[in-house]
């Protein structure tokens, strides 16, 4: 079964009345808890953070788990960046039309990581500002570098650590088999530049080929100074705020977000676990009614299957005639309405 992020709603309401837990099926490890009554929200993440220090004891080197954690909640827009009132102000200050006090028009140019967070679908929640958003054509060219490439999503490390904790052999050989991390980030933030283009007026700049930060500032400071405009970076990475202020690009550097949460908005739960799914390849939900197992990529999907966001969902056979008779129903609404998945 593949459902898109928002047909997880029937999911959850199918596994789950009172209590969901989500879990990392191949390390054995709850990460979050979230009560459907009062959508109070639990981080495990000190349980996440032992497995970091048995990583790193087999010598791991790609990204901490409990940051991959953190990472699905600000992308889900479940914290934000602590000075995100800087950012609702630049959208709305770009979203002004030209006046002759501020005669040049005025852009939102992005960074990768602003994509790969969904910062701007988090920020359209707090304004009903839409500025013009600029896409250089460098980060577009790195993400599709990226999602050309489909190299094994575990590393050998990360492999022991779930053999070690008695992960199944099914299990295992089937994370073995899926593309890694860059690749499942890189067709994340392909679907948010989709979703951005049907919220905001966005453009990229022409072509260029290069990738890395210094290409992306110089080429925003380029575009800004061909077109006449005005041109602010946001970003994430402090390193690339720096290239883009000696160039004299001007720059909105994100701050990380406090990593505390209590609740959880029940817009947020879709996204959360699909993002959770990203960065960890799989995730399983649990509730009083059954369970569910989300993977973020099957055999053959492509195209606009990924960039929906679809995933690929296994479910307790018990729950299966409930959840597809939902979501015939829903599909035939939306297709009804000329929505659709």
């Amino acid at each position: 079964m593949r459902l898109s992020p928002r047909e997880l709603v029937l999911l959850v309401n199918a596994v789950a009345r009172k209590e969901l837990t989500v879990y990392i099926p191949h390390l054995r490890a709850e990460a979050l808890e979230v009560d459907l009554a009062s959508w109070g929200l639990r981080v495990f993440e000190e349980q996440v953070g032992m497995l970091d220090g048995a990583l790193r004891a087999l010598g791991h080197e790609g990204p901490r788990l409990v940051d991959l954690l953190w990472d699905s909640l600000l992308s889900a827009g479940v914290i934000l960046p602590r000075n995100v009132d800087e950012l609702v102000e630049l959208m709305e200050e770009c979203a002004e039309p030209p006046s002759l006090r501020s005669p040049q028009p005025r852009l939102v140019a992005l960074d990768t990581n602003v994509l790969y967070n969904a910062t701007l679908t988090a920020a359209s929640r707090l304004t009903r500002a839409r500025p013009p958003l600029l896409i250089s054509s460098c980060v577009l060219e790195e993400l599709a570098r990226q999602a050309t490439r489909r190299e094994p999503g575990s590393s050998s490390t990360l492999l022991k650590l779930c053999k070690a904790r008695g992960a199944p052999q099914q299990l295992l050989q089937k994370l073995r088999g899926m593309p890694g991390l860059a690749w499942r980030r890189a067709i994340a933030a392909l679907r948010e530049r989709r979703r951005l283009a049907s919220t905001y007026p966005l453009s990229s700049t022409p072509g260029c080929r290069r990738v890395g930060d210094y290409p992306i500032v110089r080429d925003y400071a380029s575009f800004a100074r061909a077109r006449g405009c005005r041109v602010t970076l946001v970003t994430h990475d402090r390193g690339l705020g720096t290239a883009a202020s000696a160039l004299g690009l001007p720059v909105l550097t994100l701050e990380p977000p406090e990593r505390r949460v209590e609740r959880l908005k029940p817009s947020a739960l879709p996204d959360l676990l699909y993002y959770m799914a990203v960065n960890f390849m799989a995730v399983d939900v649990r509730g009083e009614h059954g369970w569910a197992r989300l993977w973020p990529w099957w055999r053959g999907a492509q195209g606009e299957e990924l960039l929906r966001g679809e995933l690929d969902v296994e479910v307790a056979p018990h729950l299966l005639p409930q959840l597809e008779g939902e979501l015939e129903a829903l599909r035939r609404v939306e297709a009804a309405l000329g929505g659709g998945p």
